[in-house]
């Protein structure tokens, strides 16, 4: 996900989710966008973080070269922006999508895969823990500063959009 349309949800679900260990009453005083950005709450480069384990150290672009890294020769990606694609994806790498039937009668088996193919379905079309909120505009001053925040972030996005593209073809028919 980009990295500012996840600071933005993180920001809208952390006002409403008081039943995360993370939840500040503090944040239900920050009333926009722009606050949240320049406030404690707001991430910076989280993913590069994550994936580097420095959560709470400075993060640099070497970090960034080790996070590019990590997610090229462990992770198969998957991106929000095609879900589908990428549920497919892991699906066939995982061989979720394969029944096992030896024992089950023909009616037994087509029961399964459409159980499976609606639950997919649910899946990919509502989510399962979807956030609804107002969008913030490309280039509005929070979202700058949230761009700012998270520069190691956005190019670490990027490559993942390539990496997305280079692992899809492993999975071409």
């Amino acid at each position: 996900r980009h990295p500012v349309e996840r600071a933005v949800s993180l920001y809208h679900y952390l006002k409403k989710a008081t039943w995360e260990p993370t939840f500040s009453e503090k944040i239900k005083n920050i009333n926009t966008i722009e606050d949240y950005a320049i406030s404690i709450f707001a991430e910076d480069n989280w993913m590069v973080r994550f994936l580097t384990n420095k959560m709470s150290e400075m993060v640099t672009r070497d970090d960034l070269l080790v996070a590019k890294e990590i997610l090229r020769r462990k992770c198969l990606v998957g991106i929000m922006n095609d879900v589908e694609g990428s549920v497919k994806r892991f699906n066939q790498y995982f061989g979720w999508n394969t029944m096992n039937t030896a024992d089950e009668s023909q009616k037994q088996q087509q029961q399964q895969v459409e159980d499976y193919q609606a639950c997919m379905k649910k899946y990919i079309t509502k989510g399962s823990n979807k956030n609804k909120h107002e969008l913030v505009e490309e280039g509005g001053i929070g979202w700058r500063i949230l761009r700012a925040n998270n520069l190691l972030d956005l190019e670490l996005y990027e490559y993942v959009l390539q990496l997305y593209e280079e692992q899809g073809q492993l999975f071409s028919s």
